[in-house]
């Protein structure tokens, strides 16, 4: 088995079955298909810091959305995917939700806009509807986020498939914690709404 510990956990089944499954077990999924999946979590060291951690998690997931354009013009989703951005997993004790991108205005006030499954579904269609999130809605200590690493190719190649099966804190890395850190101090360069999704929102 690709994750044997997990899969030992879970009982050897999870399709038909009411098992809750969460951020590590959809990384186990996405880079068992050989997807470059990456774990992140958001979790303060003691409860001093609880209050600033969140909005570095929402600053963080907007530069996920933005693409962190590069000089040449391009940003990662365009060179990796074509121009699509793939969603985020995001969870907390109990439930999760798909980030499908965020919205900032003046004053560095960030929203997440997402698909809940325990919120709102459309009448016309069935389908959830597209809710924000803004910092007041992120009251619990810690967050997992499911990701695509745009950095990199999108799949693993098959010298690395042995090492995907270790899945570690993405942030364990120090220059990533540092440059996460760097996002306390971050200003806002929004002027008026800006809006970067990984969906149409128009339609």
């Amino acid at each position: 088995a690709f994750d044997a510990l997990g899969a030992q956990q879970l009982g050897y089944k999870v399709y038909q079955t009411r098992t809750w499954i969460g951020a590590t077990e959809c990384t186990a999924l996405l880079r068992y298909c050989g997807i470059r999946a990456m774990l992140a979590d958001f979790n303060p060291n003691n409860s001093a810091h609880r209050r600033t951690q969140h909005p570095q998690m929402l600053r963080w997931l907007y530069n996920y959305f933005r693409g962190a354009c590069k000089a040449a013009g391009k940003c990662r989703a365009c060179n990796v995917l074509g121009g699509w951005c793939p969603p985020v997993f995001l969870q907390h004790q109990g439930h999760s939700v798909t980030v499908v991108g965020c919205e900032k205005f003046e004053g560095d006030k960030i929203e997440l806009l997402v698909l809940d499954p325990g919120r709102k579904v459309s009448k016309k269609n069935g389908a959830l509807e597209i809710c924000r999130i803004g910092q007041a809605g992120f009251t619990h200590p810690q967050y997992q986020v499911v990701f695509i690493d745009l950095e990199r190719p999108l799949y693993f190649s098959g010298g690395e498939l042995e090492d995907a099966r270790m899945l570690v804190d993405y942030f364990a890395n120090p220059s990533r914690r540092a440059e996460l850190e760097r996002l306390d101090n971050a200003g806002s360069e929004a002027q008026g709404k800006h809006v970067v999704a990984s969906v149409d929102l128009t339609a």
